[in-house]
C-alpha cells in the first residue's frame, strides 16, 4: 500500500495515522480469518520490515494464529484449478511463494521466535510445497526457518 512504502522516518503523522488505520484494518480481518493467504502474505511481508510495527504484540500475534490456520488447512484449502483438476495441496492455503514470504516476514518479528503453532505449521506447509519452489524461495525459507530460536 503507498502509505506503507514511505520509510518510516519519513511519515508524516497523515502517513502515520492512515497506517494505524489499515494496520487496524488488517488485525480486524486477520483476526476474524477474512485475510485471504495472498493479503496475509503480502502484510507479513511488507510489515516485518517497518521498525514502528515489528514490536507490536496484537499485530503479530494476530497474523502468526491467522497464518498458522492457513498453513495447516483449517481454513482456505486450495481446491480445483483451472482445469477442474483437484489440487489440494494437503489442505494448505499458501503456495509455494506465499508459504516463503510468510517464512521470511515471520522471522524477523523477535515476538515470535517461540510460536510453536506458527513455526510448525509453516514448517509443515514448507515441506508440502517444496518441490514447487524456486531456488529463491527455498533459500528464503532457509533462512527465516534458521533463525528461529524454537526450532533449533
Amino acid at each position: 500500500h503507498s502509505c506503507v512504502a514511505v520509510s518510516a522516518s519519513q511519515r508524516t503523522p497523515e502517513h502515520r495515522q492512515r497506517l494505524a488505520v489499515l494496520v487496524r484494518m488488517v488485525i480486524s480481518r486477520a483476526g476474524s480469518g477474512k485475510l485471504g493467504p495472498e493479503a496475509l502474505a503480502r502484510c507479513v511481508n511488507t510489515l516485518s520490515k517497518d521498525p514502528e510495527y515489528l514490536s507490536d504484540p496484537k499485530l503479530w500475534k494476530t497474523l502468526a494464529t491467522a497464518a498458522a490456520l492457513l498453513a495447516s488447512g483449517a481454513l482456505n484449502p486450495r481446491k480445483s484449478s483451472a482445469s477442474g483438476v483437484d489440487t489440494e495441496v494437503a489442505g494448505h492455503a499458501f503456495g509455494a511463494r506465499l508459504t516463503a514470504m510468510c517464512v521470511n516476514g515471520f522471522s524477523k518479528v523477535r515476538l515470535l521466535d517461540n510460536d510453536g503453532n506458527l513455526w510448525v505449521a509453516l514448517g509443515s506447509a514448507a515441506a508440502v510445497v517444496i518441490h514447487e519452489m524456486s531456488s529463491r524461495d527455498i533459500i528464503s525459507c532457509v533462512n527465516g526457518f534458521s533463525r528461529i530460536a524454537a526450532l533449533r
